[in-house]
């Protein structure tokens, strides 16, 4: 069977005729820059036999996806008090050691600690880690710095609301709280 290549180039058209050989090798010789082409398929006896031959053939996904199984309401919850643990102690001792630096500091520590963690190799806090929790994108993908640094301070809008924010992983499907709507991510077990 013979397949009839109509290439457009610029203002001009180009035609190219070529034949499938023995071999289904294909050569096509074209030259400029290609805008729009168009294949129109000539079907023949040989392209029909090749059709039928593989229309036959069953396939199968060699990459199967597992399913996503969602950190729970519970769960999250223990790994942000165990968080809060962790963090409680430089929080408190920071401003009484450095002073007003210690202040900053001690505001700045619980969003580098979160957003670094959240969005390295980890993907998770210690506290996540030890749930067996990590945050990822709704596609599953590691999460950025920025979504990170999103994520942490959409945990204010969520408290401000009188922590619906937190509260709506219990209806939502994907289990996500307002922040984690906010910033694209999700959080599952590992």
């Amino acid at each position: 069977g013979k397949i009839r290549l109509s290439i457009w180039v610029g203002n001009m058209k180009w035609w190219s005729i070529f034949q499938l050989t023995r071999s289904w090798t294909k050569t096509i010789l074209v030259s400029g820059r290609l805008l729009i082409f168009e294949i129109f398929l000539f079907l023949g006896e040989k392209f029909q036999s090749m059709e039928t031959m593989y229309s036959t053939v069953e396939t199968t996904d060699l990459f199967l996806e597992e399913p996503i199984v969602h950190g729970t309401f519970w769960e999250r919850f223990v790994a942000a008090f165990i968080d809060g643990l962790i963090l409680a102690i430089p929080y408190y001792v920071l401003p009484f050691v450095l002073g007003p630096l210690g202040a900053v500091l001690s505001f700045l520590l619980p969003w580098l600690y979160s957003a670094f963690m959240e969005s390295g190799s980890n993907q998770a806090t210690f506290g996540k880690k030890a749930m067996g929790l990590k945050v990822t994108t709704t596609n599953g993908d590691p999460i950025s710095f920025g979504q990170a640094t999103g994520r942490y301070f959409g945990k204010i809008v969520s408290s401000i609301i009188l922590c619906i924010g937190y509260l709506m992983m219990l209806w939502d499907d994907n289990k996500q709280t307002l922040h984690d709507k906010m910033a694209g991510a999700q959080v599952v077990k590992r």
